[in-house]
C-alpha cells in the first residue's frame, strides 16, 4: 500500500491601525495530501470501469445532521460518485478495512473523492485526509481511509459532538432570517473557539485543530476547523455553505461561501476573529464579494480543471465547487451600519457610536459613502479630530453613561470602505 503524504503551511493576516499599526500573524495548518510522480500505478478510471457500488440522488446524512452535496454534484465522473458512498460507508463507521475496488484510480482522483466526501460531511470530524491505497492481483485499486480516532474513543468524542452541535443549534435565535442566523453561527465561533497559534506554529497536526470537533468542542482551531465548523452550523441552521480551499497572505488557507437568496457570498470567521492576534473583532470577511476578498484571498484551481500531471506538481487539495460571489445586500456592515455621506453633518454616526457604548460593545462601524476617496478621507477623520469630536458628542447623548475615551484606535479595512473605531470605556 502506497500512503498518501501530509504537509502543513502558514499564513499571514494583517489588519491596519492608523494610530497604532498592529501586524496580525495568522496560521494554519492543513490536513492536506500531496502527490508526488511516482505516488500510484492507477489510471485514469473513465474508461472501462465502475466501482462495488451504485450511483444515488443525494448523498449520505451522518446523525441526522443535514449536509450539502456540492462535492458529489460536481465530482468529475460516475465512477467517483460510486466511490464516494464507498468512503461514506467506511467513514462513518471508521472501517480501516481496505476498500476494494472494481477499477483503477490515480491519486488526483482519490483526494478528489475523498475531499469531496469531506467538504460535504464536517460532522465526520474523524476521517482525515491521508490515506493508502495499492492495487490488488488484478489491478484494482484498494483504498485504506485514516481515522483521527476510532472505537470507544470516537463513540465518546461522536457524543460530546452531537451535545455540542445541538445545544450551539438549540441556542440560535428562534424566528430568526437566515442572515441573523448566519451571523449567529459566526459570533458563536468568535465566542466559542480560540485560534490555536501553538498548532498554527507546528508543520503537523496535533490534535483536533483541524476539524469541527476542535472547533466546537475541544474550543481550539485554525483556519479549516473554523471553516469547517461555521459550514456545519450553517448547513444545519437551513443555509447552504461550502468550504473553500485557496490562499490567504500567499499561504494556504480556508474560509466559506454561503448562500442567501438564491445569491452567494464570501466569508472568512477566522480572520473576523480577534483571537488570531489579540485585535479587534470584525466583521470585515463577512459576505463580501469574490472581488473584495481577492484582494487578500486566492482560490485553488478545481480538481476538473487540473490534468493529472498539473496536480502532481501543485501538491495540494483542490476545489470542487466555487461560486462567484457577487451578492451585496447581505454584507454585515450594509445590514447593520450607518454610512457617513457628510463630514460636518455626522448625527447618523454620532448616534452609532452611542448605541454601541450604551450596548457596551467592543466597537462602532461605519461606512464611508463611495462619493469619499477612502484613504483620504480616513486620514482626514483622524488627523483633523472628527472622530473625537463624534465620540464627545456620543458621549452627551448618553449622558456619560457610560463615558467613552476620546483617545482610541481606529481600524481600517483592507477590503471593504468601512471604520472601525474601538471603543475605551472610562
Amino acid at each position: 500500500m502506497k500512503k498518501s503524504n501530509s504537509k502543513n503551511k502558514k499564513i499571514l493576516s494583517v489588519i491596519t491601525s492608523i494610530l497604532l499599526l498592529e501586524i496580525l500573524f495568522c496560521s494554519c495548518n492543513f490536513d492536506v495530501n500531496l502527490a508526488s510522480s511516482n505516488s500510484s500505478s492507477a489510471t485514469n478510471s473513465d474508461v472501462n470501469s465502475s466501482s462495488q457500488v451504485s450511483e444515488v440522488s443525494s448523498s449520505p446524512e451522518i446523525n441526522n445532521y443535514t449536509s450539502t452535496s456540492y462535492g458529489y454534484d460536481n465530482l468529475s465522473s460516475t465512477e467517483l460518485k460510486d466511490l464516494y458512498f464507498l468512503i461514506a460507508e467506511y467513514a462513518e463507521k471508521a472501517d480501516s478495512d481496505d476498500i476494494s475496488t472494481n477499477t483503477t484510480f490515480d491519486i488526483k482522483q482519490l483526494n478528489e473523492v475523498i475531499s469531496a466526501y469531506k467538504n460535504d460531511h464536517p460532522e465526520v470530524f474523524w476521517l482525515r485526509s491521508e490515506f493508502e491505497y495499492g492495487e490488488d492481483e488484478n489491478g484494482y485499486t484498494i483504498v485504506s481511509l485514516e481515522y483521527s480516532m476510532s472505537g470507544n474513543d470516537l463513540v465518546t468524542a461522536r457524543q460530546k459532538f452531537d451535545d455540542t452541535l445541538k445545544q450551539a443549534l438549540s441556542d440560535a435565535p428562534q424566528g430568526a432570517s437566515d442572515f441573523e442566523l448566519e451571523v449567529y453561527a459566526n459570533d458563536y465561533l468568535v465566542s466559542n473557539c480560540v485560534y490555536d497559534k501553538e498548532a498554527a506554529k507546528t508543520d503537523g497536526i496535533i490534535a483536533n485543530e483541524n476539524d469541527a470537533y476542535g472547533a466546537l468542542v475541544d474550543k481550539k482551531a485554525v483556519c479549516e476547523g473554523y471553516a469547517r465548523a461555521f459550514q456545519l452550523l450553517c448547513n444545519n441552521l437551513g443555509i447552504d455553505c461550502i468550504n473553500v480551499f485557496g490562499n490567504g497572505k500567499s499561504e494556504p488557507h480556508q474560509w466559506n461561501c454561503v448562500k442567501l437568496e438564491n445569491e452567494w457570498y464570501e466569508v472568512d470567521v477566522t480572520w473576523n476573529d480577534s483571537d488570531v492576534e489579540d485585535g479587534l473583532t470584525t466583521y470585515d470577511y463577512f459576505n463580501i464579494t469574490s472581488d473584495e476578498i481577492s484582494v487578500n484571498h486566492s482560490k485553488v484551481p478545481l480538481y476538473k480543471d487540473i490534468s493529472l500531471e498539473e496536480y502532481e506538481g501543485m501538491n495540494r487539495e483542490l476545489n470542487l465547487f466555487v461560486p462567484e460571489c457577487n451578492g451585496q445586500k447581505y454584507n454585515y456592515y450594509k445590514q447593520n451600519c450607518a454610512t457617513l455621506t457628510d463630514i460636518n453633518n455626522a448625527d447618523d454616526i454620532v448616534n452609532e457610536i452611542a448605541k454601541a457604548a450604551d450596548a457596551n460593545e467592543e466597537s462602532a462601524s461605519f461606512l464611508l459613502d463611495n462619493s469619499f476617496n477612502y484613504d483620504d478621507t480616513y486620514d482626514k477623520l483622524l488627523n483633523e479630530g472628527y472622530i473625537s469630536e463624534w465620540i464627545d458628542k456620543a458621549n452627551q447623548v448618553n449622558s456619560n453613561n457610560p463615558q467613552l475615551d476620546a483617545q482610541c484606535y481606529v481600524y481600517k479595512s483592507e477590503v471593504q470602505k468601512i471604520i472601525n473605531i474601538k471603543l475605551k470605556y472610562l
